[in-house]
């Protein structure tokens, strides 16, 4: 769930003794758990780069509401998900030219004994769900914040990012021309060219 992920989060940081507070880059998920942990931690990021946050990923997703039915989520899974999950990666990664790598690693990782009892118990809490009223908070506070999205993304909606705007003041909103959601995997360096000078400003 949340607290355990914003958690784990912290626990990473002071095990890497790094000094905070920190630069945190968050992608996707990963953008919606980067706002999680800067809004109950502002003492803890500096500056804060989100790459088309998913804010909202159970909101419309037809899977995850299989997932959470009693009974049927795992079998579903196991007979449905990993299939989908492993797709949903290997067209992320078209164009990629590691992607034979990545998609094994991958393959590795959804074949590991307990990863369908670990997605199953993840997507039924609370982590999925929306993020938005984080923005409120986040808004308050002291910090930079970069938001990149791509015109082609259809994970997440442009709505979302126009409430990132409205709701923090001290933003830096980059739109990528023809950039679907998967662009830091089909073209990484369009993207650090954005994260970057942002960062070392």
């Amino acid at each position: 769930d949340r607290y355990l992920l914003r958690v784990q989060l912290l626990e990473l940081l002071e095990a890497t003794g790094l000094s905070m507070p920190v630069d945190m880059v968050g992608y996707s998920f990963g953008g919606a758990t980067a706002m999680n942990f800067a809004a109950r931690h502002p003492d803890k990021v500096r500056r804060l780069a989100l790459i088309a946050p998913a804010m909202f990923y159970a909101r419309g997703n037809t899977a995850i509401r299989i997932v959470r039915i009693p009974g049927i989520g795992p079998i579903f899974m196991r007979l449905v998900g990993l299939r989908k999950m492993l797709a949903v990666a290997e067209d992320a990664l078209a164009g990629v030219p590691e992607r034979s790598e990545c998609v094994r690693r991958f393959r590795e990782q959804l074949a590991r004994r307990g990863f369908v009892r670990a997605f199953v118990s993840f997507a039924r809490s609370d982590a999925l769900e929306d993020y938005r009223p984080l923005l409120k908070e986040l808004g308050g506070q002291d910090r930079r914040v970069l938001l990149v999205w791509g015109t082609e993304d259809t994970v997440v909606p442009r709505q979302d990012m126009s409430a990132v705007r409205d709701s923090i003041e001290d933003v830096q909103y980059v739109e990528l021309k023809d950039a679907d959601h998967a662009v830091v995997f089909s073209d990484p360096s369009r993207v650090m060219d954005v994260v970057l000078p942002f960062l070392s400003a």
